[in-house]
């Protein structure tokens, strides 16, 4: 038997490392044209078939498989691809753009990969209104140019002029003061106070006449004697107390009205601006 030679085994050598090197630096097919069956799949990749509901109906639709564009004619047509991850996008004018992750677990699997329908895009935001600057007269420079008030009507009573034509304001009324309010609540609480003394009263002369059937003078034969004395005794303790806090509230509320001063109206003043409004008085 013979050995073969050092020539021929270098020269096998060499060329079964030219063919891994070849293979480990094999770059995936590019996705055949348009018309073409599906693609050959090479050994060591995977299958991707991509399908769109609104292919052919989306007017400028793309779809592309890591930023390379896909062929209409390529959709629904098995693709060879690398394992590993890639993205997968779609986009059309006036959609919204849609983009996922595919993972491509290993070689051999076909991977099925459904474009849905485009969403459309929102409108711009309408840009925010620039406010307008309104110049503000001074109140005195335009109360310097109001007519003066017509004859009989108090100066200060002139209203703003509406359609050229000044309005005149009666003065107004002044209501009652502070101490007029105070009177007033005072005497009413003397009117319910004297109310109560004068029931109470009523009540207290009631059941001492019917505790006289009971006791004679100040001693009592029963029990029911004894109580009617004593519900009388307290009746016209209250009797007593009620008259006296209603003439004392009855009393206060005359002297705080009396001594009240009477309250004086004072002119109301108008300006008008360009934007406000001043009003000036006692109300």
């Amino acid at each position: 038997m013979r050995m073969p030679s050092c020539s021929r085994l270098r020269g096998a050598l060499l060329g079964a490392i030219v063919l891994l090197t070849s293979a480990a630096h094999a770059e995936p097919p590019a996705p055949a044209q348009s018309g073409q069956q599906d693609a050959p799949r090479p050994p060591g990749f995977a299958n991707l078939r991509v399908s769109a509901v609104d292919a052919g109906r989306t007017p400028g639709l793309v779809i592309e498989w890591d930023g390379v564009p896909i062929a209409e004619a390529d959709l629904g047509r098995l693709l060879p691809v690398g394992a590993g991850e890639h993205t997968l996008a779609a986009s059309a004018p006036g959609r919204q753009t849609w983009r996922i992750t595919v993972i491509v677990q290993s070689a051999g699997v076909t991977t099925d990969v459904a474009v849905p329908t485009l969403a459309p895009a929102e409108p711009p935001a309408a840009p925010p209104l620039a406010p307008v600057p309104v110049a503000a007269a001074p109140i005195a420079a335009v109360a310097a140019v109001l007519p003066p008030a017509p004859a009989g009507v108090p100066a200060g009573n002139t209203a703003a002029p509406q359609n050229g034509v000044p309005s005149s304001a009666p003065p107004a009324e002044s209501g009652p003061g502070p101490q007029h309010v105070l009177a007033l609540v005072s005497g009413g609480l003397g009117v319910a106070f004297v109310t109560v003394g004068i029931v109470a009263g009523l009540n207290a002369r009631s059941r001492r006449d019917e505790a006289r059937a009971h006791c004679t003078g100040a001693v009592c034969h029963d029990k029911e004697g004894l109580d009617l004395t004593t519900r009388a005794v307290n009746d016209g303790n209250l009797a007593t107390a009620g008259l006296i806090a209603g003439a004392v509230g009855i009393a206060g509320g005359f002297a705080l009205w009396f001594t009240a001063p009477s309250p004086t109206a004072s002119p109301t003043r108008v300006g008008v601006g360009l934007n406000r409004v001043m009003v000036q008085g006692a109300f």
